[in-house]
């Protein structure tokens, strides 16, 4: 999958997916901004850090929340296995 375009609107699996895909065998580090809605329509914007690799066993996510400030901290890291399921473990600052 191509990196996605300046602008382009992506969810959070396209961009996990993106993620993985594009992910090279040595770590990567990505700012990123992301536009995040709620059922009721509610919107929000999220500036993220992703940091990932190829592992021996699939993908190593770690995504780190920086703004907005309630949310900031918050940390979400992803392991997917060689077998394509995943792992996800979320430390939530107190």
């Amino acid at each position: 999958m191509a990196p996605a375009v300046w602008g382009e609107s992506m969810d959070v699996d396209e961009v996990i997916r993106c993620a993985a895909a594009n992910a090279p065998e040595k770590s990567f580090v990505q700012t990123a901004e992301l536009l995040i809605g709620d059922t009721s329509g509610q919107m929000r914007e999220v500036e993220v850090d992703f940091a990932a690799q190829r592992g021996k066993q699939g993908l190593l996510l770690n995504v780190r929340v920086r703004a907005p400030a309630d949310l900031a901290g918050t940390v979400v890291l992803l392991r997917e296995s060689a077998q394509g399921q995943d792992d996800m473990r979320i430390f939530l600052p107190s």
